[in-house]
């Protein structure tokens, strides 16, 4: 199976005042695009959208990184667009394409610093299959794997780190899954323990849609729910959507007790 990436770093960084591009500004002592070139540089092929000041962008970038030039930037949905629409793009194969914003290096700290907020005993076991974290101060353990690229590509990283969820399964109330780019705060958690016994009694689970945010009309989109959901479930005057259509997920949440018998499954 192969899988292209692109980074999007096409803007301008106003917020910033500065003329330089935005993924050119430095966090802990590197450009933001630097982040982003590590992030994909294992996958078959890779572009950059370029846009204000392309040129000095192309610069940083190495050399198997294909800049496609944003010429007008109209937004994350034109940039994916230009992409497609490139020569560059043509006779690439790929059956899929991981999309990446140039200027987010840090959202895995964000995230962390949000779960180490929540109002339950919270340790962070971060699974990852390079050095990229051994200089980054992060409130978590770090462990890495060896992986093929091949596996990488496959999404197997995903699977390494249930062993060790295994061992801990007696250590914590409460287990998580979630991948790095996903925000959970005190919120979802508050939402979860309200619901979460009087659902299980009735043989459900409580889950959550995860959106992303289109910078163009602002609106919220569910990312993997292939279709809409329309089947539902009242209980305790409480509205309660079914996802009977899609059981993929990039992030779930058990108490002891359901993660124990979720273990001793296929699924599993």
């Amino acid at each position: 199976m192969k899988i292209s990436g692109v980074i999007l770093a096409a803007g301008k960084g106003t917020r910033m005042k500065s003329e330089l591009p935005k993924v050119l500004h430095s966090v802990l002592g590197k450009p933001m695009i630097k982040y982003g070139q590590e992030a994909i540089d294992h996958l078959d092929e890779k572009y950059v959208v370029v846009g204000h000041e392309s040129d000095l962008v192309i610069k940083e970038l190495k050399k198997d990184f294909n800049p496609i030039l944003q010429e007008q930037q109209l937004g994350t949905g034109h940039a994916v667009v230009t992409l497609l629409n490139s020569q560059a793009y043509e006779k690439d194969d790929s059956e899929y394409v991981v999309i990446i914003p140039g200027d987010e290096p840090l959202l895995l700290k964000e995230n962390i610093d949000n779960l180490k907020k929540l109002s339950i005993k919270t340790d962070i076991f971060v699974h990852t299959h390079n050095d990229f974290l051994e200089d980054k101060i992060i409130d978590a353990e770090i462990i890495n794997h060896k992986i093929s690229d091949s596996d990488l590509k496959k999404g197997h990283l995903t699977w390494l780190s249930r062993p060790l969820m295994e061992k801990q399964k007696n250590d914590y109330k409460y287990f998580m899954y979630l991948e790095h780019d996903i925000k959970f705060s005190e919120n979802n958690l508050k939402y979860f323990l309200k619901h979460e016994e009087y659902l299980n009694k009735k043989k459900f689970h409580v889950g959550f849609l995860i959106y992303e945010k289109n910078h163009d009309d602002k609106k919220n989109y569910s990312i993997h729910i292939g279709k809409k959901l329309e089947k539902y479930i009242m209980i305790n005057a409480q509205k309660f959507f079914l996802n009977d259509n899609d059981n993929y997920c990039c992030f779930w949440i058990y108490n002891q007790e359901i993660f124990k018998k979720f273990i001793q499954t296929d699924w599993w």
